[in-house]
C-alpha cells in the first residue's frame, strides 16, 4: 500500500515502506524517515532525520486532529566526542552578517510571492521584521538542498501558513560554515 503524505512541508513524500531509508548514491544528502504512533489516535508522528557529512538534521511533524503539523527541528553536528545539539551560530560562523541579509531576503520574497498568490488574512498578521540566524530552524533535504524555515507564530486557525521556507545548496552554504 502506497501512502501519500503532505505535511504543509512544500514536497510530497510516496513511501512503500515508512520506515525506508532513501539513499542517493551520488548525493550527498541522506535522509531517514519514520512514522510513530499516537496512542487513540489515527494520526502519526512523522519524524525525517537527514544528513550531510557531520551534520544531522531531525525534523517532527506532531499532527493535530486535522493532521496539521507543529514541527520541531533540531540542528546536530556529530564529532569524536559524539553527537551534539547546535544552534545555527555554532554551524555558520562566517560571514553571517551576509547570510542573515540572504536568509532575510529569500523570506520576505517568499512571503510577498505567496501573499500576491493568496491574499490571506493570515500572512496579513506578519510584521515585516529582520531575523537573526538562531530565528531560523534549518532542515536537510535530498538530494543537496538546505531549507532554511522561519515560523512567524501564528495562531492556530493560520498554521498552514505560519512558515516561510528559503532554500539553497548545501556546497553553496559551505562558505559560511567554519
Amino acid at each position: 500500500m502506497k501512502i501519500m503524505l503532505f505535511f504543509l512541508f512544500p514536497w510530497m513524500f510516496v513511501l512503500d515502506n515508512p520506515n525506508a531509508t532513501i539513499d542517493h548514491p551520488h548525493h550527498d544528502v541522506t535522509c531517514t524517515r519514520t512514522f510513530k504512533p499516537i496512542e487513540n489516535r489515527d494520526v502519526q508522528i512523522f519524524e525525517q532525520a537527514c544528513r550531510i557529512e557531520n551534520i544531522e538534521t531531525v525534523s517532527i511533524c506532531y499532527p493535530d486532529a486535522q493532521g496539521r503539523c507543529a514541527w520541531t527541528y533540531e540542528l546536530i553536528k556529530h564529532s569524536k566526542a559524539g553527537p551534539q545539539l547546535i544552534e545555527l551560530s555554532e554551524l555558520f560562523v562566517q560571514n553571517t552578517a551576509d547570510l542573515e541579509a540572504i536568509l532575510n531576503q529569500e523570506i520576505k520574497k517568499a512571503r510577498q510571492t505567496r501573499l500576491a498568490a493568496n491574499p490571506s488574512t493570515c500572512l496579513q498578521e506578519v510584521k515585516e521584521k529582520s531575523y537573526v540566524l538562531n530565528d531560523f530552524s534549518m532542515s536537510l533535504l535530498e538530494p543537496d538542498q538546505v531549507a532554511f524555515v522561519v515560523d512567524y507564530g501564528l495562531s492556530p486557525e493560520c498554521i498552514t501558513k505560519s512558515r516561510e521556507f528559503a532554500y539553497f545548496t548545501y556546497s553553496d552554504l559551505k562558505t559560511y560554515m567554519e
